[in-house]
């Protein structure tokens, strides 16, 4: 009985072990840019969207992001061209944000929005951002994408209208795991 008893208690303590284990601390930092001068400053109020990736799972199709951002960035060239008095035929040229790219622009910028709201409804984990930028979370082991929305940077687009969007792949494979990610303008 007592052999019994301690063969129950070992294993036990090797479960109590193994799950403990198979946890990932990730904790991290959000800021934004406020300025040149000043720098960044803690992004209180952001919000992070946690989806696992599994079967059936929604997930953010990133080729549908990366097209935006690349086209986003494009734009924001051109309209630094247009505020240094470039005339607009330069802004373009130099740039390389062409009318078709605006009109890409458009059409992935309908996309992603749509994208979001899904994400947003559908996600497993939600953490608010805290006063210092900081954030932690305890996740089991395997492949996240992380989701982060600024509270203080956001977008003429109809996807960013309400803060900027930024989005990480994170494999939680170790005890702890530390993300962090700054808006920049």
């Amino acid at each position: 009985m007592k052999k019994t008893l301690l063969l129950v208690s070992c294993i036990f303590i090797a479960v109590i072990g193994l799950v403990a284990q198979s946890m990932c601390k990730v904790q991290g930092i959000v800021r934004y840019r406020f300025n040149d001068f000043i720098g960044y400053k803690p992004d209180n109020g952001a919000e992070l969207y946690i989806i696992k990736i599994k079967d059936g799972a929604i997930v953010p199709n990133m080729s549908n992001w990366n097209n935006y951002e690349e086209l986003y960035r494009l734009k924001n060239q051109y309209l630094d061209f247009l505020s240094n008095d470039f005339e607009e035929s330069y802004a373009r040229q130099f740039s390389g944000y062409s009318w078709d790219k605006q009109k890409m622009l458009n059409t992935q910028d309908s996309i992603c929005f749509k994208e979001s709201l899904q994400i947003f409804n559908n996600h497993d984990y939600e953490l608010l951002i805290d006063g210092d930028g900081a954030y932690n979370i305890d996740l089991p082991y395997g492949e996240y994408y992380f989701i982060f929305k600024s509270n203080n940077r956001d977008r003429t687009s109809l996807t960013e209208l309400l803060g900027r969007i930024h989005i990480e792949k994170i494999i939680a494979d170790k005890p702890t795991k530390i993300v962090k990610y700054d808006f920049n303008y």
